[in-house]
């Protein structure tokens, strides 16, 4: 009901990996990781965001060939917390590449994934925008919040939830965004540790976590 069969099946939806965070427990001997095919663009202090900081500074970098930018916090204000944090953020007509996360760690075998995001991007000429997601999408348990996401945007779920969800109309690439965030709840429980493990996101998801439902 959702696509449109004019159009190529692959065009009608597109799923990216949109971004992904990884924490590395120890202390590497060479220092901080080396994202190939990067170039560091910015290195500062980072600002408490709340009453705990979790790292002390942090460094950016951007691809050579595209708009991936990767950013790394280290200088651990806490023991609990990893050596270091890595958050890699893919171009928006890309995604993440599995040879850019495969770049930038590495150097950084011994990791663990603390947050993949999926975005969904339904072509304009598809039924999927506002709506739509209103009308039939169902996310497992997470229920909408009202008050959160400003115009434009429906978000259900929360930053301490298992995962939240966004739905809004993405200009840069003009189509209607699906965007999935799964937190560490979700991760663990279908022991997503590393990036081996990725392969298996599209099974955990549907039908539990991302599904259109015809509401009657």
């Amino acid at each position: 009901r959702a696509t449109n069969p004019g159009l190529p099946r692959k065009q009608n939806c597109q799923v990216r990996l949109d971004r992904l965070i990884v924490g590395v427990p120890n202390a590497l001997a060479e220092g901080l990781p080396e994202p190939r095919g990067f170039k560091r663009i910015a290195g500062y202090r980072v600002r408490p965001q709340g009453k705990f900081a979790a790292y002390a500074r942090v460094q950016k970098f951007k691809s050579k060939r595209n708009a991936c930018q990767v950013s790394i916090q280290y200088q651990r204000q806490a023991p609990w917390v990893p050596w270091c944090r890595i958050t890699m953020i893919g171009d928006d007509q890309t995604g993440l590449t599995l040879e850019e996360i495969q770049n930038v760690l590495a150097d950084c075998p011994d990791h663990r994934i603390s947050l993949v995001e999926l975005a969904f991007d339904f072509h304009p000429d598809t039924l999927v925008d506002e709506d739509f997601v209103r009308r039939n999408a169902k996310f497992g348990k997470a229920r909408r919040k009202k008050n959160r996401g400003g115009a434009g945007q429906l978000r259900y779920g929360g930053r301490n939830c298992p995962k939240l969800v966004r739905c809004y109309f993405k200009r840069e690439i003009n189509r209607y965004r699906v965007e999935l965030e799964l937190h560490s709840a979700i991760l663990r429980k279908h022991r997503i540790n590393n990036v081996a493990d990725l392969a298996r996101v599209g099974g955990v998801l549907h039908p539990d976590h991302f599904a259109f439902k015809i509401m009657k």
